[in-house]
């Protein structure tokens, strides 16, 4: 098994990487071992107290010298403050057909204060072989938590504390995302699904320009009250045409 240092994780953080784009999507999806999740910006409705869960996929570029992301720090904020709350975390660390982990290292972040649900979610891998990757010849391909080219990277779970509309965006964290499989500056990445401009992985606080997520709070009509709702309706367009 593999033993590391503090050192060596934050020197792992630091690797850089070529001009592939990794892509990085919410889904209400965790379904593994078949095809990867659709990229669709997911749309929930919760009530007030009510909770959901959104997961974290990762798919790494595969053209050329495959990225091997080596390090992934991320956060995800609400645009609306005091809509959602109580976020946590938890970042996925698999062992992989030879016993190992995905990753060395591994953190669920912290909240974020204002508005936003969880902060700096990071993993790094040291060992070559390890981390988010497609190449045929590391043990990451061989990840149990992948579906097609995608792997589940970790869920965010967070409550509705107040009525209105929050759009939910992922955003490149503290720890920055890295690939260790050429040298270079920057880590591109497109976040969600419809993103024409990538941002660099190297730089915390990048995001994209559409909402990764929007997730309305409120009441949810009853089945029974929506039936009422369409009868009245129906009663009322009657009147009229009479």
């Amino acid at each position: 098994m593999r033993k590391v240092t503090l050192m060596a994780l934050a020197t792992a953080a630091l690797v850089g990487a070529s001009a592939q784009a990794a892509q990085i999507f919410l889904s209400t999806s965790n379904a593994v071992g078949g095809a990867e999740p659709a990229q669709t910006n997911p749309e929930l409705t919760i009530p007030v107290g009510g909770s959901a869960t959104l997961y974290i996929w990762v798919k790494p570029d595969g053209t050329g010298t495959a990225e091997r992301l080596n390090g992934v720090g991320l956060s995800l904020a609400s645009s609306a403050a005091g809509k959602l709350g109580n976020g946590v975390a938890n970042v996925l660390n698999p062992q992989t057909p030879d016993e190992d982990k995905r990753w060395d290292g591994t953190g669920n972040g912290v909240p974020m204060a204002p508005n936003g649900l969880v902060a700096d979610m990071n993993s790094v891998a040291i060992l070559a072989g390890y981390g988010i990757s497609l190449q045929s010849t590391s043990a990451a391909a061989a990840d149990p938590q992948r579906a097609g080219n995608a792997f589940l990277y970790g869920s965010v779970t967070f409550s509705g504390l107040a009525a209105g509309v929050s759009n939910l965006n992922l955003m490149v964290g503290n720890g920055t995302v890295s690939n260790r499989s050429t040298t270079g500056a920057i880590t591109p990445i497109f976040f969600g699904a419809g993103e024409a401009t990538s941002v660099p992985g190297n730089i915390p606080g990048g995001t994209g320009q559409i909402p990764d997520a929007v997730i309305t709070v409120g009441d949810i009509p009853e089945p029974a009250s929506l039936g009422l709702a369409a009868v009245a309706g129906l009663g009322l367009i009657r009147r009229r045409r009479a």
